[in-house]
């Protein structure tokens, strides 16, 4: 049970805002994936995190899309954004997009290039050149999206900022703690 709610935060993913069609194609399925199964987050995480199964099928639209990307879907991530992404010692994606690239490739049969970037300036750079088709996660920020070129898809997930405290915990140990 939390003691103290310091935060929270949705992630998206980026597109190039030149790529007007990704972005509508990415929010459509994101909306029909939590339109047919309002439960799907939480499907997902029960599938990862206990091992349960979930039913997962690709719409028609999204067949198309794929036939038309030879089933390749090009993902870029920062190399440093755990838990959500980070490279091996050996260069391969982990955190929880890996959990995600896993999922696309042994439930879709859907190819993920998936590309890793040391940087955001980087990473929206392959987004503006074309280099991925779509990467994340990213935070909500509408301002920080229009300084970098970019438009946020729907939430692809979310997350409740956890704080562990070594120590006597009082009413006065919230005062001295600070996250950004």
């Amino acid at each position: 049970v939390p003691v103290e709610s310091v935060g929270h935060g949705e992630f998206y993913f980026g597109v190039n805002k030149k790529r007007q069609d990704i972005l509508n194609e990415l929010n459509y399925a994101l909306r029909e994936i939590q339109t047919t199964d309002p439960y799907y987050n939480e499907v997902t995480y029960a599938k990862y995190i206990t091992s349960s199964l979930s039913n997962a099928y690709l719409s028609n639209r999204e067949r198309k899309w794929l036939e038309e990307h030879q089933n390749t879907v090009r993902l870029g991530y920062l190399t440093s954004n755990l838990p959500y992404c980070d490279e091996t010692e050996n260069g391969l994606l982990k955190g929880q997009l890996a959990a995600l690239v896993n999922s696309f490739e042994e439930d879709f049969n859907i190819h993920v290039d998936a590309r890793g970037f040391s940087d955001v300036d980087a990473l929206v750079g392959a987004a503006k050149d074309g280099d991925v088709d779509l990467f994340g996660p990213l935070y909500s920020d509408a301002w920080l999206a229009e300084q970098y070129g970019f438009i946020n898809s729907n939430a692809i997930t979310s997350t409740t900022f956890i704080l562990l405290y070594k120590g006597d915990y009082t009413a006065e140990t919230t005062k001295r703690i600070a996250c950004a």
